[in-house]
């Protein structure tokens, strides 16, 4: 039986886990970690959802976002998330499984999957 309570306490990075080896050699610093309790990765010490956001909206996307700030609506993130969509769905067979999008954001993409799919 997973215990959710531990899966949250690992996603906040109160859990037990790893450093993948080098990784901060290749992220600037930050180090990437697999929780020794379920596997997941992550980065336990990652930046803000406000420069997170502010480094999509002006430094990854520029002006193809119709405002100033980054929506997953915008059309450069749709087709973005069509194209995660479809190699996810050409790679695994999701039938009678269930799918956990941490950190959805929006939840645009949940929902493309939940149209396309479930």
């Amino acid at each position: 039986m997973i215990d959710i309570k531990k899966l949250v306490n690992e996603y906040l990075g109160f859990g037990d886990y790893i450093d993948v080896p080098f990784s901060k050699k290749l992220t600037g610093g930050k180090a990437i970690n697999i929780s020794k309790y379920s596997g997941l990765v992550s980065v336990i010490k990652r930046r803000s959802s406000k420069t997170i956001a502010e480094n999509w909206s002006k430094k990854i996307y520029g002006k193809s976002l119709s405002g100033d700030e980054y929506t997953s609506h915008a059309p450069v993130m749709i087709s973005r998330q069509t194209y995660v969509l479809e190699t996810i769905l050409s790679k695994i067979n999701l039938k009678s499984k269930s799918l956990v999008d941490v950190g959805a954001g929006e939840g645009t993409f949940l929902n493309m999957l939940k149209k396309k799919y479930l």
